[in-house]
């Protein structure tokens, strides 16, 4: 473990990660299918984090981009890392990140100014700590997962519909497992819920599980075989955010 470092220091953190990966192609340096979050951002693109890394994901979803992963603070700086949760919403191109008791909103990969701010100041209803939060296409509305309840956020009055939470399977998200580690709504329309290495592809138009699911995420998203865990050397390179 590092000690105590400066934010820009980070730089010399990058570096370092290049020297370790060589030639930064996690198509052939794979690293864990285990999210902390996963999320698309108004620029596009998906990224993936796990502790102090994020993995921006090729347009296909079946690699990740060469020069990745790298330090969560060299990409989206101002965010800490050991995410709990995130949240794009396409009509503002909004992301949103939750960590503990706080949100944290982007604009791309820009941290917009006044942020972060409380959860429940702003999100009246939603807990501390969430493992995950997704915007359904079934019916437009957002869903906080934590444990095994969920939240159904109603955007226009800001706060969490009553009767809420509910358990899994209850009305919803029957044949997922509980607790969630991620989700995100990719670009085909599908949800998708990941659960240690681990993904489930929700279809929302039939409200179920596809058949053939759960599948092995770093063989499906990431191109690998097996997975090849980053070594501790650069796992924490933002810890100190």
């Amino acid at each position: 473990m590092f000690p105590i470092l400066k934010r820009d220091t980070c730089l010399f953190f990058i570096l370092l990660l290049q020297m370790h990966l060589k030639s930064a192609q996690a198509r052939e340096e794979c690293v864990s299918g285990v999210y902390d979050a996963i999320t698309r951002t108004s620029d596009g693109n998906t990224y993936a984090f796990q502790g102090s890394m994020v993995s921006k994901l090729t347009p296909s979803g079946n690699y990740v981009a060469p020069g990745y992963p790298k330090p969560i603070c060299s990409v989206f700086v101002g965010l800490p890392s050991h995410l709990d949760a995130a949240l794009h919403w396409e009509n503002t191109g909004k992301t949103y990140f939750f960590k503990g008791c706080q949100y944290y909103r982007f604009s791309g990969t820009t941290l917009d100014s006044g942020y972060p701010k409380s959860i429940s100041a702003n999100w009246q209803g939603v807990p501390c700590d969430i493992d995950a939060a997704v915007v359904w296409s079934g019916n437009g509305r957002t869903y906080f997962f934590k444990g095994s309840v969920y939240y159904r956020y109603n955007r226009d009055t800001n706060r969490v519909d009553s009767g809420y939470p509910s358990s899994f399977g209850t009305n919803r998200w029957s044949g997922l497992p509980s607790p969630i580690n991620a989700a995100f709504q990719w670009k085909n329309g599908k949800t998708y819920f990941f659960r240690g290495e681990q993904y489930y592809r929700y279809n929302d138009g039939q409200d179920r599980v596809d058949s053939g699911y759960p599948l092995i995420t770093t063989e499906e998203w990431l191109g690998c075989e097996k997975s090849s865990p980053l070594s501790e050397a650069t796992k924490d390179m933002c810890y100190f955010v």
